[in-house]
């Protein structure tokens, strides 16, 4: 049976941005359906944009017109003249990604897209774009909103040119053009401000002020007689210096669904007047914020014990998304992890983040309750400064077999452990995405966490230490039948014992072995004066060097005594990094290795 065109498209949009299978269709079905494949076009190589080229300009004129969206890798760079041809190969593009850094390098004055509602971070290269295509764009994205509101004054002034915006992200640093010490201070945003971008703005949705100072002014008027019912997300990230802020969203906003508050203040100085409008202020967005479903609210410090847990509490709705993690060491995580528990919606709750507290003996009593959350997609699990994680560990295992419906699960700050290494598989997790990140581990931990994850695709080891085993000076990363789109290490060291954190080089030697073949690849990251690091092939004379270097005791005393020296070494003084050990990772295939920043 013959797909209409509506019938395809529709079916299209069930597709994700990454994965296409079609096999074995009728040619008339995939004549009609490949097209559509064209309307997300992700560019990560220079090789990839001569074929996206050559298919529009050889072979069908006409797939340009349906490309829609078309992102490049931070990585990639173009020409002037290629970023002008983008806009004639695909006239009709809605929204384009790119490093913003670019901006400086291109001339956008010939730049004419009818349809575009989204582009790259705007800086202070390419403010003019505003002017030229602000009617039709619904997101934006500026790096230059302190230079233009603090010292300019002129940010209300663009916003006139931009009234279809429903999404707006501003930073309060200039991070990318700054080259003083005054532009790249940090920008203030009072009430005032804020009520004079939403009049600029009728049909905003969603608002980012990130890296702000948000202050009340005395003149400003409170209690306000304003409110936005179409705003959905409000997303803060910087320093309060009024406890009333949380008092004025709960008015502002009462339709929010989504609300992020990562801010820190000045505790040593904040009065008990202060940490009681605090504790109101969260209590009025419980009460008066009815819509709420996702929740993140990093705590300040000094604020009383039960202050989050009351707002949890008081919370009407059900989430679908909480982040739990905190700061404060005098909050009691146990409680606080109950009242979010109470308040999580268990048919369809999606993220959860977690912090794990010191007197919790087994994580499976954090891991039972959430095996009820059915469509719970991602965890993250925080043991905090090392408190916890002395102590007990993370058993990969009870973690896997309690929440098989998970795709993405990350650990920070903790222990990778396993609580029985014989336990019979039956049915392996349908985990995607393991995140690693100042996590101790060990081999055998890594081998049944592989075994754990039949369909394990991403995984990422940042500032990871491996305890010292029978292994000595070998970090093994064995996968042997996973075949990974993506790994990633990063900082990786050799653990001694439990009170010493890490050794201060991490590893510089990588080795994989080549699927199903006995060699193995040998690599030293290396750095010279006249190039940047690179990952130098070990010749054969080289590679059983490291292979089979012994370490001995007084190596371990020099990792212990904390030398500190260049963290990596030319190429002829490779041989002075084997008591730092090395990487072996056996695996059936990685798409992208990336190692200490380096891509092989």
């Amino acid at each position: 049976m013959r797909r209409t065109e509506d019938s395809i498209s529709n079916l299209f949009s069930h597709y994700t941005e990454n994965h296409y299978e079609c096999t074995k269709v009728s040619h008339d079905w995939l004549t009609n359906f490949q097209p559509r494949l064209y309307f997300h076009v992700h560019i990560a190589s220079k090789k990839q944009w001569k074929q996206f080229q050559t298919t529009i300009m050889h072979l069908n004129v006409n797939l340009g017109k349906l490309v829609k969206h078309v992102g490049f890798e931070y990585h990639f760079g173009f020409t002037k003249q290629e970023f002008e041809q983008l806009a004639v190969y695909c006239p009709l593009l809605e929204s384009l990604d790119f490093n913003p850094k670019l901006w400086q390098y291109l001339s956008h004055s010939k730049l004419k897209y009818e349809r575009i509602t989204k582009l790259p971070a705007l800086n202070c290269y390419s403010l003019d774009l505003m002017y030229t295509h602000g009617t039709s764009l619904t997101d934006l994205t500026l790096l230059c909103a302190n230079t233009m509101h603090r010292m300019l004054k002129l940010l209300p002034v663009l916003l006139e040119s931009t009234p279809h915006l429903q999404s707006i992200c501003l930073y309060g640093r200039d991070q990318v053009t700054a080259n003083t010490i005054a532009s790249y201070a940090q920008s203030q945003f009072t009430l005032k401000d804020i009520l004079s971008l939403h009049d600029s703005l009728p049909m905003l949705q969603e608002l980012k002020l990130l890296d702000f100072i948000i202050s009340i002014q005395s003149n400003d008027e409170f209690p306000l007689q304003y409110q936005f019912p179409s705003m959905r997300t409000l997303i803060v990230q910087g320093t309060l210096t009024h406890e009333s802020w949380l008092a004025v969203i709960a008015q502002l906003y009462p339709n929010l669904h989504t609300l992020e508050l990562n801010q820190t203040w000045h505790s040593a100085s904040s009065t008990q007047r202060q940490l009681e409008g605090v504790k109101n202020g969260l209590i009025l967005i419980a009460n008066q914020c009815r819509s709420l479903k996702r929740v993140r609210i990093i705590p300040l410090d000094s604020v009383s014990r039960d202050t989050y847990q009351c707002f949890y509490q008081h919370i009407q709705g059900l989430l679908v998304s909480v982040d739990g993690t905190t700061r404060d060491p005098s909050i009691n995580l146990e409680l606080l992890f109950k009242s979010i528990l109470q308040r999580c919606d268990r048919n369809k709750m999606d993220t959860l983040r977690l912090q794990l507290w010191r007197h919790l003996h087994d994580v499976y009593q954090v891991m039972k309750p959430l095996s009820s959350f059915k469509q719970l997609k991602e965890l993250e699990l925080n043991c905090g400064r090392y408190a916890y994680t002395w102590s007990y560990g993370c058993d990969i295992d009870t973690i896997l077999s309690c929440c098989q419906q998970l795709k993405t699960l990350k650990l920070t700050t903790a222990r990778l452990t396993v609580k029985s290494e014989k336990a019979v598989i039956k049915q392996g997790s349908g985990i995607e995405r393991i995140e690693l990140k100042h996590v101790h581990f060990t081999t055998d931990s890594i081998s049944v966490l592989s075994s754990w994850s039949p369909n394990l695709k991403v995984l990422k080891l940042i500032k990871c230490i491996k305890g010292r085993d029978e292994l000595d000076q070998r970090i093994d990363i064995y996968l042997p039948t996973r075949s990974l789109e993506t790994l990633v290490i990063e900082g990786i060291y050799l653990g001694l014992n439990q009170f010493i954190e890490k050794s201060t080089i991490d590893t510089a030697f990588l080795a994989v072995k080549r699927k199903e073949v006995t060699t193995t690849r040998w690599y030293h990251l290396c750095q010279g004066r006249s190039y940047r690091r690179q990952l130098r092939r070990l010749n054969v004379n080289q590679s059983e060097r490291v292979k089979h270097y012994a370490m001995k005791e007084t190596d371990w005393d020099t990792l212990e005594k904390h030398i500190v020296r260049g963290t990596y070494r030319q190429p002829k003084y490779w041989e002075n990094d084997l008591p730092y050990g090395y990487v072996y990772i056996h695996c059936k295939s990685i798409v992208n290795l990336l190692f200490n920043n380096v891509l092989l």
